[in-house]
């Protein structure tokens, strides 16, 4: 805090931020990050809304951060040859995935990647297969970028679930790393389904959040300070269902309490956490999953939500990986590993207004930029690792308007009518001198 004080009095412009975040930080400062190091997608997804929760309450921009490679265990390790025994870099694939998860997900200010280098110096020592940079750069440039510019901070819908995280819940249980691995496991079952969840601490707590959800999953709740069980009091007279497993100190009025959903502390017994959490979540879940504006079926396709002035910004992801092995498959004893993507069909569930018509962001010229919906379905197929936005207008758009406004070039979306169509639109502009060279001010506007 006094280092931004004292950044600040030199450049009160100057963005102050911190990595990782951490719960109190985001008040200080003006802008958080955090570390979306693992390999597995789930467990980077699970990151992004975890660790995003700690500023969501503040209103602080957030940044996450994603790695081509990082020293830990639990990354694959090279077990043949003479790279044995050497960590492995991701595949671009696998970092391509994730960046989409980063701009679906949550509201991303940025994006900040660690150790990219990583892959050039792979591609020297053997433990990067030849053109993952350029793969990753050439998906950075014509794809990412684009949509991480419409999609900046832009927030995302209201989950109707949320798994409520009281910081006494973590530090007085008496569970030690059960409060670690026990919720997280409980968040990997969530994210087996379509249907989203937030993470709530203890500002959001304290501001009576809870209330704007329909399901608060309380995890290992040994003990509640009174003025949260008082919030989650309140929450449940507002006709939030307060869920609790079997430790939980008390139960809520009108809540649900699955005896059978607890902490197993061997790993070998950590999928019963998800079993029980499904024996109930699995009747309810059909149900939220059909209330979603967009979702998609199956476990390999994720899809993420944003709405902004009226408009919804819907991302789908492509994750479905090869079988076969490849480059990175050298490291045989990480058996499960597959860093490669894999085309797809994926059908995706929209449910638009009447009058609404979706569009592709950034289509391909080989696609039309109308979705064809059937049913409110739709049907396509997806390259390795692509991931696409589509654009949910309430009135469909019908053209660009330029014009000159104090010698700036204005240009405006409209509808038939000629109104300007609501939300976030990007446009590429072309600038050329009388030679036809690029000028300094061509590139993408909001």
């Amino acid at each position: 805090e006094r280092a931004a004080k004292a950044i600040h009095a030199l450049d009160p412009a100057h963005v102050v931020w911190s990595e990782p975040s951490f719960e109190g930080i985001p008040a200080k400062l003006d802008m958080l990050a955090d570390w979306h190091y693992e390999y597995g997608t789930h467990q980077t997804l699970r990151q992004l809304r975890d660790f995003y929760a700690w500023c969501r309450p503040y209103g602080k921009p957030y940044m996450p951060t994603l790695s081509a490679k990082y020293w830990s265990g639990r990354r694959p390790r090279i077990s043949a040859g003479p790279d044995k025994g050497k960590e492995g870099t991701q595949s671009a694939d696998e970092v391509i995935v994730k960046a989409w998860l980063a701009l679906g997900a949550v509201p991303a200010h940025a994006l900040s990647f660690f150790y990219l280098d990583g892959w050039s110096e792979g591609e020297q020592n053997g433990t990067a297969e030849p053109g993952t940079g350029a793969r990753f750069g050439k998906a950075w440039h014509e794809r990412l970028a684009p949509a991480a510019e419409l999609l900046r901070d832009l927030p995302n819908e209201r989950a109707p679930l949320a798994v409520v995280r009281p910081s006494e819940c973590r530090y007085a249980s008496g569970l030690r790393w059960g409060q670690v691995h026990y919720p997280a496991n409980l968040e990997l079952a969530l994210l087996r389904t379509p249907v989203p969840f937030d993470v709530l601490y203890d500002r959001d707590i304290e501001t009576g959040a809870v209330k704007n959800y329909r399901y608060a999953l309380l995890p290992m709740a040994r003990t509640l300070y009174a003025d949260h069980a008082a919030a989650l009091d309140a929450a449940a007279k507002a006709g939030c269902t307060v869920v609790t497993d079997a430790s939980a100190a008390r139960r809520f009025d009108g809540g649900v309490h699955l005896e059978k959903l607890s902490y197993p502390y061997h790993p070998n017994d950590w999928h019963k956490i998800g079993e029980a959490l499904m024996d109930w979540y699995g009747k309810v879940m059909p149900g939220l999953r059909d209330g979603l504006t967009a979702w998609s079926e199956g476990t390999n396709a994720f899809t993420f939500v944003k709405d902004f002035q009226g408009v919804k910004y819907v991302t789908v992801v492509n994750d479905l990986r090869r079988t076969d092995p490849g480059f990175l498959n050298r490291c045989v004893t990480n058996d499960w590993y597959r860093p490669y993507g894999a085309e797809q069909t994926v059908v995706t569930h929209f449910k638009i207004p009447a009058g609404a018509a979706v569009y592709e962001f950034n289509a391909p010229k080989e696609r039309a930029a109308k979705a064809g919906l059937a049913e409110g379905r739709l049907s396509s197929v997806f390259a390795p690792a692509e991931g696409r936005v589509y654009c949910i207008y309430p009135r469909p758009p019908e053209k660009l308007r330029m014009d000159e406004v104090d010698g700036h070039l204005r240009v405006v979306l409209v509808d038939a009518d000629g109104r300007p169509a609501p939300g976030r639109q990007l446009v590429e502009v072309e600038v050329c001198d009388p030679e036809g060279r690029t000028h300094d001010e061509a590139g993408r506007y909001i």
